[in-house]
């Protein structure tokens, strides 16, 4: 897992190996663009044999940094993403999805190289305000509940997982599920989960990871129009930085989570 407090070079291999080992080419030149925007890092993989774009850009921020209702940074991400990409839909031929962990969101985008400046502007646009009408974005909370219904309540493995988290973590950040339970899900509201996007979603927390069969000289350019100019400001703390103990031995009761 990549933390804040990893040197700079140390950062770079961890999001770079990361990268490469969810594409199908496993050879490339890492190239450092991050001189070209105003965000914590950006990086280019030259992978000449690579037959589409990946651009993947990375938050430091996930549950472990939320101090509300668990799920909201998940909910978020459902936010975010359906008002960068539906809201403003410049599309081109281009696919795009995006997850949430503990302490990362991340958003990506996969296409052929003419599909390249939509791509830089899904993925600039995961930093302006979400615009999206409060009855639907409210709505989204069904979306989030029927998702916790398919991975969480005809999942054993995963309830086992979650309640083993919240038996050794109890009382830190590490105990909260990313997903959320169905109580706390259903206390989601647009207006909290913004707020967080506000606090978290800045130049300097953030990461851009660029691969394909492209070379720096010739997107620097469209680096510097799209991400140049990224809204920034001071994060608060990471909450996930407080010390924490597991317990010598625990006494765990399992129950069904629905």
């Amino acid at each position: 897992m990549c933390a804040s407090s990893v040197s700079r070079g140390w950062l770079i291999s961890c999001i770079a190996m990361f990268a490469l080992s969810i594409t199908s080419v496993t050879a490339g030149t890492i190239v450092d663009l991050t001189g070209q925007t105003n965000l914590r890092g950006a990086w280019l993989i030259e992978q000449p044999d690579a037959v589409e774009i990946d651009i993947r850009l990375m938050i430091e921020a996930g549950e472990y940094d939320n101090t509300g209702p668990e799920g909201l940074a998940h909910y978020l991400e459902h936010l975010v993403f359906l008002s960068a990409d539906r809201v403003h839909g410049d599309f081109g031929d281009r696919t795009a999805n995006a997850w949430t962990s503990r302490n990362w969101t991340l958003y990506w985008n996969n296409g052929p190289a003419a599909s390249i400046e939509p791509m830089f502007k899904n993925a600039a646009r995961v930093f302006s305000p979400v615009e999206l009408d409060s009855s639907f974005a409210q709505s989204e909370v069904d979306i989030v509940e029927r998702e916790f219904d398919l991975r969480i309540t005809e999942s054993p493995a995963f309830q086992l997982y979650t309640r083993m988290y919240q038996t050794m973590y109890a009382g830190h950040p590490f105990a909260r599920s990313v997903i959320g339970s169905r109580a706390s899900i259903r206390e989601l509201t647009p207006a909290t989960t913004i707020e967080f996007h506000r606090q978290w979603y800045r130049a300097s927390n953030a990461y851009l990871l660029i691969s394909g069969p492209l070379k720096a000289r010739d997107i620097e350019p469209l680096i510097r129009k799209h991400f140049n100019d990224i809204p920034d400001g001071k994060v608060p703390a990471h909450q996930w930085n407080l010390q924490t103990r597991v317990p010598d031995s625990v006494d765990v009761e399992m129950t069904h989570l629905a």
